[in-house]
């Protein structure tokens, strides 16, 4: 060993240093990997040039992207776009309706032209259904409870705990 210099000595720490940092970082891709994605979502025509794909002039009321695929820990961001709301229904509940009867506000007073009354008089009222048009739930959807929101109050970031 007396003839070996001091930079020949250090070069076995050198690849054990490289090989410790080398193995750190592969340690650590799961880990980011394990956080989740977040992705966007216009409810309503999204600003012109965000999105490719999406005509020059398009005044939908549709979801931008068409389609996302999530995955359990993944985060969907919402952004209202005019008028919209977003509901994502308990699991196992069918798509809810979007005007409901009202009983406790019949229908009164409406004639035809000739004064005569509509047949409809006296029957329920129909109103927007506040559990789809009103903020339900939380930020957080797994299939448990109804979640949604609406413009003025919106969920924003949503986070998707899995759908067991």
């Amino acid at each position: 060993m007396q003839g070996r210099g001091r930079s020949e000595r250090l070069r076995p720490m050198e690849n054990l240093r490289r090989i410790a940092v080398i193995a750190g970082a592969a340690l650590l891709i799961p880990a980011a990997a394990a956080q989740g994605a977040t992705k966007d979502m216009f409810a309503g025509t999204p600003p012109k040039g965000l999105l490719k794909g999406v005509p020059e002039f398009a005044t939908d009321n549709a979801f931008y992207p068409k389609r996302v695929t999530i995955h359990k820990g993944d985060r969907v961001n919402f952004q209202i776009v005019g008028f919209h709301n977003i509901y994502l229904p308990k699991k196992g509940e069918g798509e809810p309706a979007l005007f409901v009867p009202d009983p406790s506000n019949p229908v009164a007073g409406v004639k035809d032209f000739a004064g005569a009354d509509f047949w409809f008089n006296g029957q329920p009222s129909l109103g927007i259904n506040p559990g789809v048009a009103g903020p339900t739930g939380g930020n957080s959807y797994d299939g448990s409870e109804a979640v949604g929101c609406v413009p003025g109050n919106p969920a924003g970031v949503g986070t998707f705990d899995g759908f067991g």
